[in-house]
Order: structure tokens, then C-alpha cells, then sequence
């Protein structure tokens, strides 16, 4: 029979909220979706002067009745929420552009979601619903004005389910997951909505799945997951090319039982697992982290925790090339459980911890973190539920939550045996794709509820003036190589900042005053779609896209 493995549930009271986080999957002969709990995300990235108090800063901010999932921040600066049948998209000052609500004959629960290179977002998601006993696999387009492109049912004669989702650079998206028809699958789907193509890769009878996916401008990917062989847990990474063939492939032995949960290319070109170890040597759920460098050779692999429980739900890669982690700890009978923020440096070693949450719910029964993700280089959106569902601009230092409580994490290193994995292709055995019966219609969000922060922050997000001053990127598209002219108001001095398509930090460059112009040379960018801002005065005056294609 197939291992499930759940979340640890502590809680005394309210203890319904806690049931309803996500169960993870891991191999066996019984297949079970992942089923997510309540999360929601309204996007808060600047802050009215008005709004603000004296001394501390407003950065917290609830909503009552609000169940959102997922989140991607887009490239034009903005962020969009869903549970995979509501989608609400927000400026960077928090007030809603559109709020869809996608009916369908399906009961979906989101699993990812990502922003397409046309700007398009797609959700994937699972179908709790069945379909002659078999779960599906659904897939919904958007167009950036929120209006529907289309959405797809995938399934074959088992049941299979998507854990991971990622852009893909010829605008459409590539899926990663498992299930009882396959075992490490990965897709390709069109902007149209149809296969390209189909890949599913066994080790050696072994059963498992593919949890997160990562692509890189070239078109190649990296892919990590778990796998379950001969009594033995492993995780696995891999690197496979546009085409999904495997390029190399590694496994890590371990003791435990994870689930993975989170993967990121660091600052500091390595690769970043993180997760949750269930039913630890305590009984209790506690964290991991592994980094590998890019050719999938093991860097360092270690577990924190305290004598209770904690989990990791994501984490945001920082410049030095560690992170800022998020997840829930269980802090005493009084607090219940808080959400968990802790940052690594390059090494994994602990710069700070704490836990966090509302004040004024704080004991009602379950703070949590789900989501973060970047708004500058130093600065980030954390979303998640205290009581309501909630957002948090925090700083580089973790600063911006209503509460706090002391956390004394431990850090050990975990053993294990680093080893080459030969994955063999299985038979095509191709999904059926079918158009899903869909509408949308237009839903209402109310207002927030607030609290102050308890520490003074640096979360003093800037407003966006586009439009002051004169400023030109050329020539777009370029090898790298370009030029930027300048001209910004009243003569002062300012920054230009790059993102990815994912919205991760990839350079800064100081404008200073005297000059007018630059000539950029970062040729060691690759190929792709990017986005530039450009910063004075504590305004982002101008975002566009520009490509580099060499």
C-alpha cells in the first residue's frame, strides 16, 4: 500500500484550521492528491504615509473570508493570487486591477501557479473530483487583463497528479509530478494549451514522484522529487534539457521521510531543496535544507529544529547566497503554533529566527507562512493565515509582523550517501486532453484589517511615478550588451535593477548624478526575457521588459 505522508497536527483548539494543510504524497500502490489548506494572499507592496503610525510602520494587513493558495509575482510589478478558481490581481500598492472567479463542473485545489513570458498566468491543479476512479490533472489560462484563454482537464487510465509548475521560454509552461500511472513525470504544454511533449522516467522499479521544477533560459531545467526504493527515502535532483531528456541525475540517501516543499537557484549559481522531514526521531516534523552546486554534487545537507515541531513551506533566495525561510512552529499551549521565519547564510548556518504572527489573534488557534517572495533585493512579501488570511512586508531582518516569540532552532548535518541515479524512459502512455467546461465572473474583496508592526522596519517600499524623467534602454533585444541613457528628475542620482522572469533579483547598478549614461556588459546573462526598473528618490520611475538573446 502507498505511504501517506501528512502534516503533524497540533492544535487544541480550532483544530479544523490545522487539518486542512496540505497532505503530501509520497509511493506506493494507493495514490492521494495533494490537497492544500487555506491560504490567502492580498499583495501589500508600498504604504501610504498617511496610513503609517508614528515610529512603526503598518506592514501587516488581514482579510477575513479570503482562501488563495498560490501567488506569482508578475513583471510589470504587480502580484496575482488564486485558489485555483479565484484569481485577483493587485498593483504594488495593494489596490485590486481585476478579481475573477473561474467556475467549473471540478472541484480544484491549486498546486502551483506562474506567469507565462506573454504575461498570461497559468494555475495547475488538482481535480479532487474523479473520473471512473481516476484523479486529474487541470490546467487554466488567463490573459493578463484576467479574462479566460482556456482551460484543460489531463488524464490517462490511472490516477496522476502535478506537483510543480514553471514558465516555459517559448510561452508556454513546463508541469512536473507523479502518481500510479507514472512515476517522475514531466510535461510540456503549448500557450494553446496542448502537449508537446510527454516524459516519464523509472529508477530501477523504484516509486516516487517530481516535485519542483526549475527552467533556465536555454530551455534546459533541473527537477528535484523523492524516491522510495528498496526501504531506502531518497531525494533526487536532475538536470534534463529542452527536450526533458536527462542530462545527469543524482540521489541522496536519507534516513527520514521528507517532503519536499520548496526549490530555488541561489545567488551563488547553486541549487537550494528545501522541505519537512514527518515523524522525525522526536516523533515530530522538523525542517531540512539541501544545496547542491549545479551539476547536482552535494554541497552541505542539514536539519533544523527545536524539540517540538516545525515545517517549511517556501523560501526566497538573498544576495549572499542564502535564504529567507518560512514555514510554522508549534510554540506552547498558549500560542499554539506561529508562522516560522529563519534566514541562512551561504553554508546554511542560522543568522536569525523567530516566530511570528497577529497580535491581536495571536492564541486564537494557527499562525502560519506559505508564500514569500522578493519586492526588492532586500525586502519581501510574506503571505499566509493568522486567524485571517494575511500579508507581511518584511525586511531583509525579518521585521514587519505584529508578534514575535523566541525560537532556539538547533542545526545538525545530516549523513548521507551522494550517488548517480540511471533513470530509464517508460512507454509514451499520453494524456487525454480535454477542453473543461468553464465561466468567469467578476468577485468582490473586502477590506483589510491592520495591525502595526511590532519592531521599526525598512520596509519603506517606494511609490511608482513612471513617467518622470528620460530614460531609454537600447538596443532591446541585445547580446548583454547595452546602453541605458538617463535623464532623472532634478538632477539626482539613482539605480537600475534587473529581475528574471521569476521575479529573482539578478543585478544593481549605482546611476550617479554627474553621469547621463551607462554601457552595461553583462554577458554572463543568458538568453531571455527580463524586467528593468529604474529607482530615485525612493520612486520606481520606469519597468519595461528587454530581452537578451544571443
Amino acid at each position: 500500500m502507498r505511504r501517506r505522508l501528512q502534516m503533524l497536527m497540533i492544535l487544541k483548539s480550532r483544530q479544523t484550521l490545522r487539518q486542512k494543510t496540505a497532505r503530501a504524497i509520497i509511493t506506493g500502490g494507493i495514490c492521494a492528491a495533494i490537497i492544500g489548506g487555506i491560504i490567502s494572499f492580498i499583495f501589500y507592496f508600498s504604504q501610504s504615509p498617511e496610513s503609517r503610525a508614528s515610529g512603526n510602520q503598518i506592514t501587516f494587513r488581514s482579510w477575513h473570508g479570503m482562501n488563495f493558495l498560490k501567488s506569482v509575482r508578475t513583471m510589470d510589478g504587480c502580484i496575482v493570487v488564486s485558489d485555483g478558481s479565484n484569481f485577483v490581481k493587485f498593483d504594488s500598492s495593494g489596490n485590486i486591477i481585476w478579481s475573477k472567479g473561474i467556475s467549473q463542473s471540478n472541484s480544484l485545489v491549486i498546486t502551483g501557479i506562474c506567469e507565462a513570458s506573454s504575461g498570461d498566468i497559468v494555475a495547475a491543479c488538482q481535480s479532487t473530483d474523479t473520473t471512473g476512479g481516476t484523479a486529474q490533472i487541470s490546467l487554466t489560462r488567463i490573459n493578463a487583463d484576467g479574462s479566460l484563454k482556456w482551460s484543460k482537464l489531463l488524464h490517462k487510465q490511472g490516477s496522476d497528479f502535478v506537483y510543480g509548475i514553471t514558465a516555459d521560454v517559448n510561452d508556454g509552461v513546463i508541469l512536473c509530478g507523479g502518481g500510479c500511472s507514472a512515476n517522475q513525470l514531466y510535461m510540456k504544454i503549448n500557450s494553446d494549451g496542448d502537449i508537446v511533449w510527454m516524459k516519464d522516467y523509472s529508477l530501477n522499479g523504484a516509486m516516487g514522484s517530481a516535485n519542483k521544477i526549475i527552467e533556465n533560459a536555454d530551455g534546459s531545467m533541473y527537477v528535484c522529487g523523492r524516491l522510495y526504493l528498496s526501504g531506502g527515502n531518497f531525494i533526487s535532483v536532475l538536470k534534463a534539457d529542452e527536450n526533458g531528456t536527462i542530462i545527469w541525475a543524482k540521489k541522496f540517501l536519507d534516513q527520514q521521510q521528507p517532503v519536499i516543499k520548496t526549490f530555488r537557484e541561489t545567488a551563488d549559481n547553486s541549487l537550494l531543496i528545501g522541505g519537512t522531514y514527518i515523524g522525525g526521531s522526536q516523533g515530530s516534523n522538523n525542517p531540512f535544507l539541501l544545496k547542491t552546486d549545479l551539476n547536482g554534487n552535494l554541497l552541505w545537507f542539514k536539519r533544523y529544529g527545536t524539540s517540538s515541531s516545525e515545517s517549511i513551506n517556501d523560501l526566497a533566495v538573498t544576495a549572499d547566497g542564502g535564504a529567507v525561510v518560512i514555514g510554522n512552529v508549534f510554540i506552547n499551549q498558549n500560542e499554539n503554533v506561529n508562522a516560522l521565519l529563519f534566514r541562512i547564510d551561504a553554508n546554511g548556518a542560522v543568522l536569525w529566527q523567530k516566530s511570528t504572527g497577529n497580535s491581536e489573534f495571536n492564541g486564537a488557534g494557527y499562525d502560519d507562512a506559505y508564500s514569500i517572495c522578493h519586492l526588492t533585493e532586500h525586502n519581501y512579501a510574506v503571505v499566509g493565515m493568522a486567524y485571517w488570511a494575511y500579508v507581511c512586508n518584511i525586511d531583509e531582518n525579518g521585521n514587519g509582523f505584529c508578534h514575535e516569540s523566541p525560537v532556539a532552532m538547533s542545526v545538525t548535518n545530516v549523513t548521507t550517501q551522494s550517488m548517480n541515479a540511471s533513470y530509464s524512459a517508460q512507454g509514451s502512455n499520453n494524456f487525454t486532453v480535454t477542453d473543461a467546461i468553464a465561466s468567469v465572473t467578476n468577485i468582490f474583496i473586502g477590506s483589510s484589517h491592520t495591525c502595526e508592526s511590532l519592531n521599526p522596519t525598512s520596509v519603506n517600499e517606494p511609490n511608482v511615478e513612471e513617467g518622470n524623467g528620460s530614460i531609454e534602454l537600447f538596443p532591446n533585444p541585445n547580446d548583454g550588451n547595452f546602453n541605458l541613457n538617463y535623464a532623472l528628475p532634478n538632477d539626482a542620482s539613482g539605480y537600475l535593477e534587473i529581475y528574471d522572469l521569476n521575479g529573482e533579483h539578478v543585478s544593481s547598478v549605482e546611476l550617479p548624478a554627474y553621469n547621463k549614461s551607462v554601457s552595461l556588459h553583462l554577458q554572463e546573462m543568458p538568453s531571455g526575457v527580463y524586467l528593468y526598473q529604474i529607482m530615485s528618490g525612493g520612486n520606481i520611475l520606469k519597468r519595461e521588459k528587454f530581452v537578451i538573446s544571443k
